[in-house]
């Protein structure tokens, strides 16, 4: 198996979807700098990749693991000649699965193409726009200024963290007009969210002073605009006493 991994690394931007919505458009996947072509979604859903369509070119496939490559995973199809590949994960594959793809012209290996799928568990929500509050935490006692802090991306881009800005406002739990705080300072390094859903989402951070609050409860809520469904995701929000 040596000669395969040998074989050059194609870098081609790389088309595919995901979901049962076979009319759906395809998206394009541009590998990562590791030069993997990371797609995120979850099991028991359908995810289908392009990998060329070389003439004359044979496509064969391998899982690769600590102990080397094996076969492909269960229920994944890959046509040996058009390169398309599909896959329904069932209950139970979750994790990352390193697959490797080689494009062999006769006995001869002439590239490769490493694809990672990363599952969340089904309805897991681990998919498109996430936000985490950071700081404070919930029910947390805060005296003016404080930071609210954390992270924001959404995992469906395919470019940069599919998140244009986060905006953050104050609802008063006894009653009364939200206060919007502020739009916050957008795109902190996260080695730790990097570390999770890959480089792309390394620039994910946001953080805003938060100060000129009366005393009181307070449900702080925290948008995000998301640049892949053109709109604010759904807020995240966390109840803290402001004193």
């Amino acid at each position: 198996m040596r000669a395969v991994d040998l074989a050059p690394l194609d870098g081609a931007v790389l088309a595919g979807r995901r979901g049962w919505d076979l009319s759906a458009p395809y998206q394009a996947f541009a590998p990562e700098a590791s030069g993997h072509v990371v797609i995120r979604s979850e099991e028991v859903n359908r995810v289908e990749l392009t990998l060329g369509d070389a003439a004359g070119a044979r496509y064969t496939g391998y899982l690769r693991t600590g102990e080397g490559l094996a076969p492909l995973p269960i229920g994944l199809q890959l046509d040996a000649t058009t390169g398309v590949f599909t896959w329904a994960p069932g209950v139970g594959f979750v994790g990352a699965y390193d697959l490797l793809f080689v494009r062999s012209a006769g006995a001869h290996a002439v590239a490769r193409q490493e694809v990672r799928v990363m599952l969340a568990p089904k309805g897991s929500g681990l998919v498109g726009p996430q936000v985490v509050i950071d700081a404070p935490r919930s029910l947390q006692d805060v005296a003016q200024p404080f930071v609210l802090g954390g992270w924001a991306a959404d995992l469906n881009t395919i470019d940069g963290t599919g998140i244009a800005t986060v905006h953050a406002w104050a609802y008063p739990l006894a009653g009364g007009l939200p206060v919007f705080l502020g739009a916050t300072s957008y795109g902190g390094a996260r080695p730790d969210v990097a570390a999770v859903y890959g480089e792309q989402f390394r620039d994910s951070g946001f953080g805003l002073v938060v100060q000129g609050l009366g005393h009181g409860h307070y449900d702080l809520a925290v948008f995000a605009w998301s640049t892949e469904a053109a709109g604010f995701a759904p807020a995240k929000v966390v109840r803290v006493t402001v004193r």
